[in-house]
């Protein structure tokens, strides 16, 4: 893949999207200008006009999150293609000012899902202490600075602390240790096979509802000994009618893989048959 010259993520700055860029570009020895959206249509909207990557969230392993659903929509809705893919450890920090304390501590700022992550954690440290939502962890953290507020923390990652320059109060405080998200990398290229690959499929029905309706397109991958790694459904405008998100492993290229996709596109019954992409698996 050739050098990427802008790298769209959902910021502001230090949010875990951030993180997840970076992390992929180290990994990947890829070098970009990181630029910042407000919200994952942005960030698809920005590649479609011309900038080289962007990497949304796709799925996390503890809470089911509103973003999913944005992302689902606009991987269904844009022509860009999956070309990578990152999964970033989800750790929770208490982040505040030089010479702030627990003891000192009234208010806590991120988003939802973050404080839902840490609930134990609050609830045995911080009981009664004014929980405040922010648009992002990363935002949190900003606000915290700008405040110099020993009474003010936020929750969010290292990267923050760093950027904001913000002391660690207290390291690790999610209640899941096995928190992670998995991020996808878009845009308008197509790696070949690498050996290790994942597939993403989008499947639609004309009537979904139907008894059985996935079991001719699930068929034509075991048969063929392709297996499936994940499936998500979301409502289709009803809630009777789903689209269906499917992830397999191997390469669109790889001829068993091909065959399997051409006898999928011929039942009668799908009305969309998309291949977002097919893109090395994350490899540590």
């Amino acid at each position: 893949m050739s050098l990427a010259r802008k790298f769209v993520v959902l910021g502001p700055e230090a949010s875990f999207s951030d993180e997840a860029a970076r992390n992929y570009l180290r990994r990947t020895k890829q070098e970009a200008e990181i630029v910042y959206c407000n919200s994952i249509p942005e960030c698809f909207k920005a590649v479609k006009e011309g900038t080289d990557l962007t990497i949304v969230p796709i799925l996390n392993s503890t809470v089911e999150a509103s973003w999913i659903n944005y992302t689902l929509a606009e991987l269904k809705a844009n022509g860009l293609k999956i070309c990578g893919e990152e999964i970033l450890p989800i750790r929770m920090n208490l982040l505040g000012v030089k010479g702030a304390r627990l003891e000192d501590i009234t208010e806590v700022y991120t988003i939802e899902k973050a404080f839902q992550q840490c609930g134990n954690y609050l609830a045995q440290n911080l009981p009664g202490v004014r929980k405040q939502n922010t648009g992002s962890t990363s935002a949190a953290a900003k606000l915290v600075r700008d405040s110099q507020d020993i009474g003010k923390v936020a929750i969010g990652n290292l990267l923050a602390a760093k950027i904001y320059s913000l002391e660690v109060l207290a390291e690790d405080i999610h209640d899941n240790p096995n928190n992670a998200t998995r991020f996808i990398v878009l845009g308008h290229y197509e790696p070949p096979p690498s050996g290790n690959d994942r597939t993403t499929l989008i499947l639609e029905y004309k009537d979904s509802s139907r008894v059985g309706v996935l079991v001719g397109a699930l068929q034509h991958l075991s048969s063929r000994g392709i297996n499936l790694l994940y499936i998500q459904s979301v409502p289709n405008r009803t809630l009777d009618n789903f689209t269906f998100y499917l992830d397999m492993e191997g390469h669109k290229d790889e001829g068993h893989i091909k065959e399997a996709l051409q006898e999928i596109g011929e039942i009668r019954e799908i009305s969309l048959l998309k291949i977002a992409g097919s893109y090395p698996r994350f490899a540590q």
